[in-house]
């Protein structure tokens, strides 16, 4: 997602979706174990993030329009390593 113009308040969502049988409260919250985290929108701003992760947008609160880009794209290369039998060649 590419930000083009933005309000100041302007944010970005994005959450854990899916049941969990277990699930252990952690003693402190951070990014690698919160069920949503939230990003800055802001002119200029590229956030990458997989299309299957869920995210929303909260309601424009300003004078301007908020404009954004959204694209999907996928690498070209190789990924892996043959040795290790993991490698992949993505081609375009």
């Amino acid at each position: 997602m590419f930000y083009v113009q933005t309000n100041p308040d302007d944010k970005i969502f994005f959450y854990k979706d899916g049941w969990q049988q277990i699930k252990f409260p952690p003693s402190e919250w951070n990014a690698y174990n919160s069920e949503s985290w939230w990003f800055e929108a802001y002119a200029g701003r590229l956030i990458l993030f997989p299309s299957s992760l869920t995210h929303m947008v909260p309601e424009v609160k300003g004078d301007d329009t908020r404009i954004s880009l959204s694209f999907n794209t996928f690498p070209v290369g190789v990924v892996g390593e043959e040795m290790d039998l993991t490698g992949l060649k993505l081609e375009a």
